[in-house]
């Protein structure tokens, strides 16, 4: 009985460094991760150019238009639900406003 409570403590204190390790190893390649966005490596500023395509670009206004109108038509038949239409036009809007809320949470100028 008493060696069966201690490999119990055992596998449960194995399993704790193994998520705390994990946690580290996360929060190192988040940091890492981090580091490297804002160096401006070739991956981010491809990345900026895509995202400044989409939101501040005709690019974006298009397909937010072409989604409205086919998400409209498909709830004006029955298709779609009303919900759904919302929802759609909500995520629309929040996408094309991301740069300004990061910009109001980090401060002015640091989006792409």
């Amino acid at each position: 009985m008493r060696n069966s409570t201690i490999a119990a403590v055992n596998n449960d204190m194995l399993i704790t460094y193994r998520m705390a390790t994990l946690t580290l190893l996360a929060c190192a390649i988040y940091a890492t991760l981090t580091t490297m966005a804002w160096a401006g490596s070739p991956m981010g500023d491809v990345l900026c150019d895509v995202v400044e395509m989409i939101t501040q670009g005709n690019l974006g206004r298009a397909l937010a238009t072409l989604g409205i109108i086919i998400v409209g038509v498909g709830a004006s038949i029955g298709k779609v639900s009303w919900g759904l239409a919302m929802t759609v036009a909500v995520g629309i809007a929040v996408t094309i406003r991301a740069p300004v809320v990061l910009n109001s949470l980090l401060g002015v100028g640091t989006s792409c």
